[in-house]
């Protein structure tokens, strides 16, 4: 089964990240930290949410020049995360990364897609839980969205 994907938000704040035009630049900067704010007040508040942000903002490990940017959050039913990040890396190198750790931790690689209409995506399952990778697109790095999910 795919993974939920509304990026709405996300992939307009890219976009607006992008865009060269200080104003633009500056907005979205500052609704992406109003969001990871709003995810991290909701995260204290839900036994689900502080599981999936243990799951995947601390138990997997990351590529080495990974860098954090941001988490947001399912707001219609709460129940996932995403965590964006930004990397010099490859699609394809990152890709490599999580199938060899993943699958080296009881994960199992349940959905790859690497070409046609959409985001290039990998997803894997473990009991109860999926973690999907997307690639958002690039600028000056590659940007990575990693979900998080309760099945």
């Amino acid at each position: 089964m795919k993974a939920k994907t509304t990026f709405a938000v996300p992939i307009v704040i890219f976009i607006l990240t992008s865009c060269s035009l200080p104003g633009f630049r500056q907005a979205a900067k500052e609704e992406e930290q109003r969001i990871s704010r709003v995810t991290d007040q909701a995260i204290e508040k839900s036994p689900l949410l502080q599981e999936l942000n243990r799951l995947c903002g601390d138990e997997i490990a990351h590529p080495p020049d990974f860098v954090f940017e941001s988490k947001s959050m399912d707001t219609v039913s709460g129940g996932y995360l995403t965590f964006h990040y930004n990397s010099a890396l490859e699609f394809a190198t990152v890709k490599e990364f999580y199938k060899n750790h993943l699958t080296q931790n009881e994960w199992v690689l349940t959905y790859e897609k690497n070409g046609g209409w959409g985001q290039p995506e990998v997803q894997f399952t473990r009991e109860h839980n999926r973690i999907t990778l997307f690639d958002v697109g690039e600028d000056q790095r590659h940007h990575y969205a990693i979900q998080c999910e309760r099945l």
